[in-house]
């Protein structure tokens, strides 16, 4: 089993082309293939439910089956997961490969397709001194049935090096494309695509126990992968509770900031999200009009697809993203300048 490192990037998909001719990859020996994937899963989700993701990739002519294992994903983005791969000599599961890896309770042949993925992926290799980064970006769709989600994305896998080396990078494509932390998989995109609308993650409590600076990290933590969970789904819906998940997420993120008033990272931070969650506000229009007349409500409609896409098109919410990030890690480490 070898352990992947990587930070998603989201964006549209009009940027992923612009990143593709960015001068900085321009120079980077650079590789381009068309994937077209098949997910399995039991009837009862059993892998869903143990964040496992299995999968048959054609990758050229060429047959991959791959199972993912339960990963961790922080607030930065950043997530390390196990993963299993074995070449195989056609488009059918290899079952005897996954003996012992799988849960018990699961039976290999109650496993069936249940989405797919397609997408063409053009890779760069990043070299610095000791650090090498694969730099790749999906262009395609994830499909399930009739229903269809866009693949738009940049993946940046650590080969070898310090992870400190992903964010500066990460920060380099943000200064020059609007990009954000991606914090949903693209198995748990052709999950979602069950729903007419992708549910709203979770709102983490604010309620604290101990009240001490690790419950606050967690805290912190908590709240920035629930507002980037939630941002990353504007491109797809505005739906009310989407957006009402969105600006509590950050109403609090303002509010624990606000207690670290002693750092000044925090100060400059809240003062940032206190401007992003103003430029988000007008969206909550959709809910509150709901019931008026169509006319109105087309100028609501209107209103709320500029404000979106002006958010999507602004590379400054990504840098907060990742300044957020730096900021936790640091914090975590016990090493932020007061």
């Amino acid at each position: 089993m070898s352990k992947e490192l990587e930070l998603k990037l989201g964006c549209l998909p009009t940027v992923a082309a612009q990143v593709c001719a960015l001068p900085l990859l321009s120079g980077l020996q650079s590789e381009s293939k068309l994937l077209l994937n098949l997910y399995y899963d039991t009837p009862e989700e059993s892998l869903k439910r143990m964040k496992m993701a299995l999968r048959i990739r054609k990758s050229g002519d060429q047959w991959l089956q791959t199972l993912k294992t339960t990963g961790t994903t922080d607030a930065s983005g950043l997530s390390s997961r196990g993963e299993y791969e074995w070449v195989i000599d056609g488009p059918n599961l290899k079952l005897d490969l996954l003996e012992g890896l799988l849960p018990s309770d699961i039976e290999g042949d109650s496993l069936y397709p249940v989405f797919s993925t397609n997408f063409k992926r053009t890779t760069w290799l990043y070299q610095r001194e000791q650090t090498q980064i694969e730099i790749a970006c999906d262009q395609g769709e994830v499909r399930t049935g009739n229903r269809i989600e866009p693949i738009s994305e940049v993946e940046l896998e650590l080969k070898q090096g310090e992870a400190h080396a992903v964010f500066d990078l990460a920060e380099q494509l943000t200064r020059l494309s609007p990009l954000w932390i991606g914090q949903r998989s693209k198995a748990q995109r052709g999950w979602e695509l069950r729903f007419e609308h992708p549910p709203a993650p979770e709102l983490p409590s604010l309620i604290m126990e101990r009240g001490d600076m690790s419950e606050r990290i967690e805290r912190l933590s908590a709240l920035t992968i629930c507002w980037q969970r939630c941002y990353e789904l504007i491109p797809i819906t505005l739906a009310p509770t989407v957006i009402t998940t969105l600006c509590s997420a950050l109403e609090q993120q303002i509010a624990l900031l606000r207690q670290l008033t002693d750092l000044e990272t925090a100060v400059g931070l809240r003062k940032d999200y206190e401007a992003l969650l103003i430029r988000i506000m007008p969206l909550y229009d959709l809910a509150y009009f709901s019931g008026s007349s169509p006319t109105f409500y087309k100028t609501i409609q209107e209103r709320s697809r500029s404000v979106s896409s002006d958010l999507l098109n602004d590379p400054s919410i990504g840098q907060l993203a990742l300044r957020t990030a730096r900021f936790i890690r640091g914090m975590s480490q016990g090493a932020v300048d007061e």
